[in-house]
């Protein structure tokens, strides 16, 4: 991993913590279901669904974009996915609280939800189509 000699030494005593550079798509896997939440530093909706799809949760969003990032981060924190948080001092008493079980099982509980919203959703959209269809071709 690409991670200063800096950054090491100043979170050396965080056995838990693992800052990380960019990395591939397959490792990103890995760590999203190895890791117990994620800080996030933007979001998006694809970021967003992984995320819930493999359970690694809840979110922490430390950082957005302006403009194109506002609405997902209000959208998570509606849907009790996760939470803004954009002081690094209560991210750090966040950190160093850690997750409590009940925490990880309201986020695996809405999770469920919006994944069962998403999966109804998606079986309407074929009907949907044809309804458009057939409204504009008469």
């Amino acid at each position: 991993m690409n991670v200063s000699p800096a950054t090491v030494k100043k979170f050396r005593s965080w056995s838990n913590i693992f800052p990380l550079a960019w990395v591939d798509p397959e490792v990103y896997a890995l760590i999203q279901y190895s890791c117990d939440f994620p800080i996030l530093g933007g979001i998006a909706p694809a970021t967003l669904n992984e995320l819930v799809e493999s359970e690694c949760g809840p979110l922490l969003v430390f950082r957005t974009r302006p403009g194109q990032e506002l609405p997902h981060r209000a959208f998570i924190e509606e849907k009790g996915l996760g939470r803004y948080v954009p002081d690094k001092d209560r991210l750090m008493e966040i950190l160093q609280a850690g997750l409590s079980p009940e925490a990880k099982q309201r986020f695996l509980d809405r999770g469920r939800a919006f994944r069962d919203d998403q999966a109804r959703r998606a079986a309407e959209l074929p009907s949907l189509v044809k309804s458009l269809y057939e409204s504009t071709h008469k």
